[in-house]
């Protein structure tokens, strides 16, 4: 269904092809990575680390190492380096999995989900004025789009 909604857009009448859609893709991202990581150097953070945080973040049972590889987009070992750095440690509660003793298991600690909410409400004042000309309804479209291809390349790879 998004191959055929894809075939569909890149053939379509107004004349988008594959590399304006990359293009497109590639240059916001550029605009807010560089965007967020203004604000997340006054942290000490890199967007990489945010999104490690962010991860987290949405499991606060805790998540394993190899479920925060597969949000990202990373290789497990990754995820073990940027647990490492030294200025995630108060953030971070890595535990051994009762149920893997193999596997690590890894929470946000009361610190760690403060400076998560905090830093939330300071990237989205901030992005609030670049977000409000866009409906939430596109927005959601848009994440959802995102989504939806990361998992069908998810299959073909």
């Amino acid at each position: 269904m998004l191959k055929s909604a894809f075939d569909k857009l890149v053939n379509a009448p107004t004349n988008i092809k594959s590399f304006d859609l990359i293009l497109q893709q590639a240059k916001s991202n550029r605009f807010v990575k560089s965007y967020t990581s203004h604000i997340l150097e006054r942290y000490d953070l890199s967007t990489l680390d945010w999104s490690l945080l962010g991860s987290i973040y949405k499991e606060p049972e805790g998540c394993r190492f190899v479920d925060i590889s597969k949000s990202m987009g990373v290789e497990p070992p990754f995820v073990t380096e940027l647990m490492n750095d030294p200025k995630l440690k108060a953030y971070l509660d890595i535990k051994t999995d009762p149920e893997d003793r193999r596997a690590k298991i890894v929470a946000l600690t009361s610190k760690g989900k403060q400076r998560v909410i905090d830093i939330e409400k300071r990237l989205h004042t901030s992005l609030e004025k670049v977000l409000s000309a866009i409906p939430n309804a596109d927005m959601k479209t848009y994440v959802n789009v995102m989504q939806k291809l990361i998992d069908k390349l998810e299959q073909v790879n």
